[in-house]
């Protein structure tokens, strides 16, 4: 399956329109992009983060190999931790994650886009706790990570759901619940797009924090 750049990634096939999420830009010296700040995202109800996949972007010379120094990095928002990672943005995917997931890996790639695509939300290198109970974090490299931005850049959207939704609908109200069910979806593609488009303009690399 060919995947093409939407001519509106806006534009929902259902006649409503999805917002598309761009970086907020603030001034900065050389003119580059400032990030938001992300450590309260929106989304994530604060007592609720460990219900949600957190993904968070982090500059090379900052990571640690370190499942120690990773959760403090998710766990501990005092400024002795945020200090090193002062760029950091975090992305956060409700429940729905792994429905997300089923988007982008279940298709059937090209072999040439079967890593980016099956690395956008749950792909990575795993740094395992001592408590082998919890979930491992999951490491992408900078350059994997711009491999993914480059996959969502010129991902359609719709092309990807056609081929997801007959296994999608029956947990979302079938046919009927489709509209808000694409939305939804579409929504989060959105902002993983931006969330990776600013990483990778960083050089930065993704953590990603699974539920326990």
């Amino acid at each position: 399956m060919e995947l093409t750049a939407a001519a509106d990634p806006g534009v929902s096939r259902f006649g409503c329109r999805v917002a598309v999420q761009e970086p907020q830009r603030e001034s900065s010296r050389n003119g580059a992009v400032e990030p938001r700040d992300a450590s309260a995202p929106p989304c994530a109800p604060c007592g609720m983060s460990s219900t949600y996949l957190r993904l968070r972007a982090v500059p090379p010379p900052a990571l640690r190999n370190s499942a120690t120094w990773l959760e403090r990095l998710f766990e501990d928002e005092s400024e002795t931790v945020r200090q090193p990672v002062v760029r950091h943005r975090e992305e956060v995917l409700d429940t729905r994650y792994l429905d997300q997931e089923r988007i982008y890996a279940g298709a059937s790639p090209n072999p040439a886009e079967a890593r980016p695509r099956t690395q956008v939300v749950l792909g990575g290198r795993p740094v395992f706790r001592a408590d082998r109970h919890k979930p491992p974090f999951l490491v992408l490299t900078a350059a994997q990570a711009r491999q993914v931005a480059g996959f969502l850049a010129m991902a359609d959207f719709d092309a990807l759901w056609d081929f997801a939704r007959d296994e999608l609908l029956p947990r979302y109200g079938g046919v009927t619940g489709e509209p808000e069910a694409w939305h939804a979806f579409a929504s989060a593609h959105q902002e993983l797009r931006a969330f990776y488009a600013r990483t990778a303009e960083y050089g930065d690399a993704v953590v990603k924090s699974l539920p326990a």
